[in-house]
């Protein structure tokens, strides 16, 4: 941002240039925080009127940053903007003044403030006091040295600080007057006040909140009696205190105004009367006339949109046609399959059929030649049998006459050729076989083939072919399908965004009813997408009807005579504009007389710089209370106004004035208080405390135990008590004493319980709500009460961190039925208030620890922070948090180092659960689902979902499940765990089995393991069952047996992607895939207690499988394996991985190995942990044992061998 000063614009001397360069970052950055846009009001209800003004208490969203008395708009439905004057914040309520009676319930509202018009005014100031001096101001900011010197005083009901600090005021031109909590700021002011009007000077008492205002005026008056009612104490502004000041009307400036001036008043009284007629009948003709305006181009909008309904519903009906001739086709799906495999085998058969042809014909011709063969044989034996004959027949000398051979010889000859003819005998008899066994394949096949052709009339490679196309028309038929769908949703999203803008329209001009949230025309019909809005047929019938409704509104009406009544109406409310005008004019008059008249006026800071009639008159004394929390210009410009002195009252150690700007000059001079700038801060830590320094030390406010804490903490022990800060008579009649743990000081520990903690998103930040610590602290508060009617101001604070946990305390405090009693707001909304009880909402827990509270550099901070907390409560004070955590994040912080140590050493710790009744988780889930959008579940069976949309389904599907949740969620995240962690504990607290199934650690990075190993202990202490699983990728939840969401969103740690989830609500659906998934047996693993090895003990987890969806595997690579079907190991035997059967030791490549009994070619490694299983053992022989024994460092001791240390294995 360039902030130096144009050229032509008035150059500030010395400190103010930095003021003006100052306001200027500030302004700039508020117009780009949402702090000047319009913020939503709710439950609005009158809580009084002070003279013509009426007071509205608001609930607001968030902390609105706005000082007391700063103008605005509040906007109100068919009401238009009111002026507004912003009265007072506490907590999440915002109290209000306007100048009309709107009722006694104005249930939303909008609030338009700018802070940047309060910016530049001080601006304006500012630059008006260049040319002066402001020697006042400048002592306050420590540019010039005070001086005087204490006046003798004693004044009654002050102690003896007080009345140094009254003799200080009266005899000094600077004093800084340090109050800590309780310790009589208030009542030392009203003494000074009075002491000041005694002496007859006067004085401008200025506060930066109304509240305080009004507390030290009244102090003042109390001590004055009647001396304060001619008008010379006055009360400028709108009081916080209506009541009080409705008994008191002579302090208010109002008063005296309306009695000087009661003719004015009552004329003024009537045009602004009148005023308020006309602009109501202005607002009724100009309604009338833009409805007569729309009326010539309704119908012909309507009767279009009507064209586009049908050409959507044609759309539709296409989409549904479409979709219904897929599903048609898509039944013959299976069919189609069947005969396509079929085909694929019959070809093949074919193919065998073939070879099967070739192999006889082979096996023909060799039986041709074996016949042969046997011709052969045949013949040699025959020769052979005959020569054995003729060698047999005759003696030796004719054998060798002849030549014969010896007769053993040729019997010798003759066993050969039998053999031999019985040889191939033999080979013709197994050709014979081989040959009808291929015979009775080859007519196998042939039936079959024949079978194939006779029932489908067609070649496997038409049917192929005919299959293919079928695909092919099936994903045509899909994708046609698709697309109408989508067009059809494109068009009727379009359509209905359009009529919804019409609806709406039409509603603001009152000529339409809200419709039903959720209605819907399509109910039976086939549903594209979920949105909760109305159809646009139901908008359409309802437009007609606004129409029509129109019509008969402005039937009689003429527009140009409408138009001539509206002017005429204007231009009477300008002639009483401008007659108001006047007598305000008058009025002011009479106004700046009473005020220049008046010897004290109390006024707010931010009012005392915005009103001219006080910047232009002087007083004696300027009396600057709560300093230490307004911004440094907007004191100096008040201080601008002192002739004699200037008084500043505040407590440096509670919270600075709040700055938006972190630029260097904002951060100096809006972000510090004056006790810094001046100073007395550093004088105060070097123990060299100035003369003009007073500090106020006996605290009337809070239990001596409480102050114990808030004197060694952070008010170096300069406290004491008054004698009475043991007196509880106030809890009298409503706080039950009896509640089982009552002490001054109680610290409830949410440990037990594992209350983790949710990011949501604040604007371009993160912020941090509790839903289980946000449900024990409004328990809490509940059980405290008797049930005794509400009264004008809190009975007890819940003060949290943190504004969005703020909004939720403030739900469940509604919801409850304890509003009026019980408040919650962050620490900055209550400084200034107080209460009997407070309970202060630590809100911090797992998983988050990047914490300012747990940040040593910012225990400055925490210290403000904490001190505030600590102090608002005057009875009654009660920690409640995880302390163990907090202080374990926060050794080295100031919360851990000494806050958490020194009340725990102290004071009374209990567990959560001796405090809160059963049911704490479910009454955490309701909490959750109250601030998501209640307990959401659509008409529709199948919607599809984005991330915007989807965890308000999803939590209200686990917030209605009844017997088992199942979320696969590869990853997970803190603040995803955190968001399901109220609905997961309170499904699990009712009895439903929830199972979270992820990756395994193993699969983790190096960085991440630590966090899931976190996370998952985390859902084991929420009974959660945690099951790993190797390799997978689903993201998958199921609800019982109806719902299942399926989709690319990880449930459990998605963040700003366009992933989507579809919701399916179907038995059968969920059916089929707990089917596919086998995810029976998965979970039933668990269940028996079949989720550790039966070897060694360790993890045993399902992993991504080949053909199954998943196997049964170690997580120790190689150690021990089985498919889904496949028995548990119970009787420490190993059987074939492959089949199933038995296994014996062996070797397969040199290696040890099982091998399967029944086929040699099934084989395993062997796992040093096999050898843990003593039935294992001994299947090994001894030397091959002690070998691997060595191998695998099986250690035994003192001579055992193997086997014994094997042996007392069996013990386990």
């Amino acid at each position: 941002m360039n902030t130096a000063a144009p050229t032509t614009e008035q150059r500030l001397r010395g400190v103010l240039e930095e003021f003006r360069t100052a306001l200027r970052e500030e302004i700039f950055a508020a117009q780009r925080s949402s702090s000047s846009n319009a913020v939503p009001l709710t439950s609005g209800r009158k809580i009084g009127q002070v003279g013509a003004s009426f007071q509205y208490s608001f609930t607001i969203d968030s902390i609105l940053n706005v000082p007391g008395d700063a103008p605005g708009d509040l906007i109100i439905p068919e009401k238009g903007r009111v002026p507004t004057t912003i009265v007072s914040t506490e907590g999440l309520t915002i109290t209000v003044s306007v100048g009309i009676d709107l009722g006694n319930f104005v249930p939303i509202a909008r609030l338009e403030t700018d802070l940047t018009f309060l910016l530049r005014k001080l601006i304006e100031r500012i630059e008006v006091l260049n040319t002066k001096s402001n020697c006042a101001g400048d002592r306050i900011l420590g540019f010039t040295e005070p001086c005087g010197t204490l006046e003798s005083v004693s004044v009654e009901r002050l102690n003896a600080e007080q009345n140094a600090a009254v003799a200080s005021t009266l005899g000094r031109d600077t004093t800084f007057i340090w109050g800590p909590p309780g310790t009589g700021k208030t009542e030392t002011i009203g003494a000074i006040g009075a002491e000041l009007f005694k002496r007859g000077r006067s004085a401008l008492l200025v506060s930066h909140t109304n509240i305080a205002v009004d507390e030290a005026l009244l102090k003042i008056a109390n001590r004055l009696g009647d001396e304060a009612n001619d008008g010379t104490v006055l009360r400028v502004g709108v009081p916080k205190e209506d009541k009080k000041f409705a008994a008191k009307p002579e302090l208010l400036l109002a008063t005296h105004v309306e009695r000087r001036s009661a003719e004015l008043a009552s004329r003024s009284a009537a045009l602004e009367q009148e005023q308020i007629e006309k602009t109501k009948e202005s607002l009724g003709v100009q309604r009338l006339i833009a409805i007569s305006e729309w009326l010539s181009e309704a119908m012909l909008d309507i009767q279009r949109a009507s064209q586009d309904l049908g050409r959507v519903q044609r759309l539709e009906d296409e989409a549904r046609t479409s979709g219904a001739k897929f599903e048609q086709l898509q039944g013959s799906e299976s069919r189609w399959r069947e005969v396509a495999n079929e085909a694929v085998v019959i070809k093949q058969i074919t193919l065998d059929a073939n070879a099967l042809r070739g192999l006889l014909g082979g096996l023909e011709r060799a039986g041709t030649e074996i016949g042969q063969k046997v011709t052969d044989a045949k013949k040699r034996l025959e020769d052979a049998e005959t020569l054995y004959n003729q060698s047999s027949a005759v003696g030796a000398l004719t054998r060798l006459w002849k030549g014969l051979p010896k007769p053993e010889q040729q019997q010798a000859i003759v066993d050969s050729r039998k053999a031999e003819l019985v040889s191939i005998a033999q080979e013709r008899s197994r050709v014979t076989q081989e040959r009808s066994h291929l015979q009775t394949r080859l007519e196998d096949a042939s039936r079959r083939i024949e079978a194939f052709q006779t029932t489908h009339r067609a070649s496997p490679d038409d049917l192929l072919a005919k299959h293919s196309a079928f695909d092919q028309q099936l994903k045509n038929f899909k994708d046609e399908a698709d697309l109408r769908e989508r067009t059809a949703t494109e068009a009727r999203d379009t359509l209905e965004s359009l009529l919804g803008g019409w609806v709406k329209a039409l509603r603001e001009f009152g000529l339409i009813e809200s419709l039903i949230e959720g209605q819907s025309h399509s109910a039976s019909k086939r549903v594209y997408r979920f949105a909760p809005r109305q159809s646009a047929e139901d908008m359409l019938a309802v437009l007609q009807d606004g129409y029509e409704r129109a019509m008969a509104e402005v039937s009689n009406r003429n527009l140009d005579e409408l138009r001539r009544t509206n002017d005429s109406i204007n231009q009477r409310l300008r002639q009483i504009t401008a007659e108001i005008d006047a007598i305000n004019e008058q009025l002011k008059r009479v106004e700046e007389t009473i005020i220049s008249e008046a010897r004290i006026i109390a006024t707010t800071l931010t009012r005392a710089y915005l009103r001219d009639t006080i910047q232009a008159r002087r007083f004696d004394t300027v009396i600057l209370d709560e300093a230490s929390m307004a911004p440094i210009p907007a004191l100096w410009v008040a201080a601008s106004l002192a002739d004699r002195n200037v008084i500043a009252v505040g407590d440096f150690k509670q919270l600075p004035p709040i700055v938006q700007s972190d630029k260097e000059f904002a951060v100096k001079w809006l972000g510090r208080d004056v006790f810094e700038i001046a100073g007395v801060t550093e004088a105060y830590k070097r123990q060299a405390l100035p003369a003009h320094f007073v500090a106020l030390k006996e605290q009337h406010r809070m239990h001596s135990d409480i102050r114990v804490i808030a004197d060694q903490l952070f008010y170096d022990g300069i406290l004491r008590d008054a004698p009475t800060v043991n007196n509880d008579e106030e809890l009298d009649g409503w706080y039950r004493r009896d509640w089982g743990n009552d002490s001054p000081v109680l610290l409830v520990d949410t440990g037990s319980v594992g209350a983790w903690v949710t990011s949501v998103a604040k604007g371009v930040r993160t912020s941090r709500l509790n839903f289980l610590s946000a449900t024990i602290c409004v328990d809490l508060a509940e059980r405290l009460l008797t049930g005794t009617p509400a009264v004008d101001r809190p009975r007890i604070l819940i003060i949290c961190p943190y504004s969005p946990h703020a909004k939720l305390l403030k739900l469940l405090i509604k919801t409850q039925n304890l509003e009026g009693q019980v408040e919650a707001g962050t620490v900055h909304s209550f400084q200034g208030s107080e209460a009997p009880i407070v309970i202060i909402d630590l809100v911090n827990d797992e998983p988050h620890w990047r914490v300012g509270m747990f940040n040593p550099s910012q225990d400055e901070t925490s210290k403000r922070l904490l001190n505030v907390a600590v102090t608002r409560a005057r009875r009654r004070l009660i920690v409640v948090g995880d302390f163990d955590y907090c202080e374990k994040r926060s050794k080295n912080a100031f919360l851990g180092r000494e806050f958490l140590p020194f009340l725990r050493q102290f004071y009374k710790e209990t567990n959560v659960l001796g405090v809160v009744s059963p049911g704490l988780s479910a009454r955490a889930a309701q909490a959750q689902s109250v601030v998501v959008g209640g307990n959401v579940e659509p008409n529709s069976a199948r919607i599809v979902l984005t991330q915007d949309t989807f965890y308000p389904i999803f939590l209200g599907d686990m917030g209605r499940a009844r017997k088992h949740i199942v979320i696969y969620s590869p990853f997970m995240t803190a603040d995803r765990l955190a968001t399901v962690e109220p609905q997961l504990k309170a499904a699990t607290e009712r009895g439903v089995r929830v199972y979270v199934i992820t990756k395994p650690q193993r699969e983790r990075g190096a960085r991440e393991i630590g966090q899931y190993q976190n996370f998952e202990r985390t859902l084991t202490d929420w009974n959660v069952t945690v099951i790993h699983k190797i390799g997978m990728h689903e993201k998958l939840a199921f609800i019982d047996d109806e719902i299942l969401w399926a989709g690319s969103l990880n449930p459990l740690s998605y963040s700003n992607t366009q992933e989507v989830m579809e919701r399916r609500r179907s038995r059968e659906v969920v059916k089929d895939f707990v089917s596919a998934l086998r995810l029976k047996e998965l979970i039933g693993a668990y269940e028996a207690g079949d989720d550790t090895c039966p070897i060694c003990g360790r993890e045993i987890m399902p992993a991504e499988g080949a053909d199954d969806p998943f196997y049964w595997r170690c997580v120790e690579e190689g150690c021990y394996t089985r498919s889904i079907d496949d028995p548990p190991l119970r009787d420490g035997i190993l059987n074939c991985r492959n089949c199933g059967g038995p296994v014996e030791f062996g070797e397969w490549g040199d290696q040890p190995a099982w091998r399967c009994v029944q086929n040699r070619h099934h084989h395993q490694r062997i796992h040093r942990n096999h050898l843990r299983l003593p039935r294992m053992r001994k299947l090994v022989p001894k030397r091959a044992l002690q070998q691997l024994d060595r191998q695998f460092g099986i250690a035994t001791e003192r001579g055992q061998t193997s086997t014994t240390a094997a042996s007392e294995l069996e013990l386990f």
